[in-house]
């Protein structure tokens, strides 16, 4: 009688486990994107839609870099957190890196994808891995969403950006924009 008790204890632990973490996931998610603070970032042309993806859009976020501070040494592979400004137009600047978590501030967690280095050795400016990019939407769209995405970018040299929402480090890509109208929007449109 004793253990079929702890084993209905254990088993019952194992089940609130099981549910917790994606509660958890789904949870961090609906707050970042009900509290975080939103981000414009500026998007480029990527490869042609690969059919094997299915039910998003693959979007490139410009990464043009990050100047490495004068005595800061990271590698390759490194856990980084990316401080966020907003320039003049309203699109995020990933301005900096930190080691450390910063407090105070927008950011984003990630790594460094590969960096720039200077004789000595050392890095000077970091190229990171962009934690969102894939936008998720209905299943029929995406296709012609990727492709109206390309087009815009590479043909008809429209603007092209996303919104993201950034809270304690975590990131959701909210929306896909074409000239300023959301792709749903713009599919229906034109």
């Amino acid at each position: 009688m004793k253990n079929r008790k702890w084993m209905f204890v254990l088993l019952m632990s194992l089940f609130v486990i099981q549910l917790s973490v994606p509660a958890y996931m789904i949870g961090n998610r609906e707050m970042t994107l009900r509290y975080g603070k939103q981000f414009k970032f500026k998007a480029e042309p990527i490869d042609p839609f690969d059919a094997f993806r299915g039910r998003y859009v693959e979007v490139n976020i410009r990464n043009e870099g990050i100047d490495v501070a004068e005595g800061e040494k990271y590698m390759t592979g490194d856990r980084v957190f990316v401080l966020l400004e907003t320039d003049a137009q309203g699109f995020a600047l990933m301005k900096s890196i930190s080691k450390e978590r910063p407090k105070g501030t927008d950011y984003f967690e990630t790594r460094i994808y590969y960096g720039s280095f200077k004789e000595d050795g050392v890095m000077d400016k970091a190229y990171v891995r962009i934690p969102f990019s894939r936008y998720y939407m209905e299943e029929s769209l995406a296709p012609k969403a990727e492709e109206e995405y390309n087009r815009s970018i590479r043909e008809q040299n429209k603007e092209v950006y996303v919104t993201v929402r950034v809270r304690n480090g975590s990131t959701v890509l909210e929306g896909l924009f074409i000239e300023g109208v959301r792709v749903e929007e713009y599919l229906k449109k034109y």
